[in-house]
């Protein structure tokens, strides 16, 4: 359905860490006021569920996909509805200079997916634009646990 790229001044690992510590998201994503009630670790594994908090209302989310190798990391979430999902891809460039992209998912009703197209589509595009300049910004202040 949509899909956002942009690349940052940050090696592979801070920026998985800068983009899936569930205490952080706050600082950067746009309209997340808070993440609660999450299951198992800091950072996400396969199954952790947490409520996203949101501006307007909140929603439970697992996560439902992870792959990783050096040069290439896959991270997925998925509401607990199973309605949407959300794919981030890590892909290094340089040791210090790795590109995002985010891919979201709807599922396929005809329904939702006009009201989507009619009334939200832009203001989730602007929405995660804001998100990632959040992100840019944000990513200076990371540091990686050791």
């Amino acid at each position: 359905m949509l899909s956002f790229y942009r690349e940052f001044d940050a090696d592979i690992i801070s920026l998985l860490h800068g983009v899936v510590d569930f205490h952080t998201r706050k600082l950067w994503q746009d309209g997340v006021k808070e993440i609660e009630d999450v299951t198992h670790a800091d950072l996400p594994r396969l199954g952790t569920s947490h409520r996203c908090i949101l501006d307007k209302g909140q929603q439970i989310m697992y996560s439902s996909s992870y792959s990783f190798t050096p040069e290439k990391i896959e991270y997925s979430e998925t509401d607990e509805k199973k309605r949407a999902s959300i794919y981030s891809t890590f892909q290094k460039i340089t040791e210090n200079r790795t590109g995002l992209t985010v891919d979201i998912y709807l599922k396929k009703n005809p329904v939702l997916l006009s009201l989507f197209k009619l009334f939200g589509k832009k203001k989730m595009e602007r929405s995660f634009q804001r998100s990632l300049v959040n992100l840019e910004k944000f990513m200076k202040e990371v540091k990686v646990p050791t």
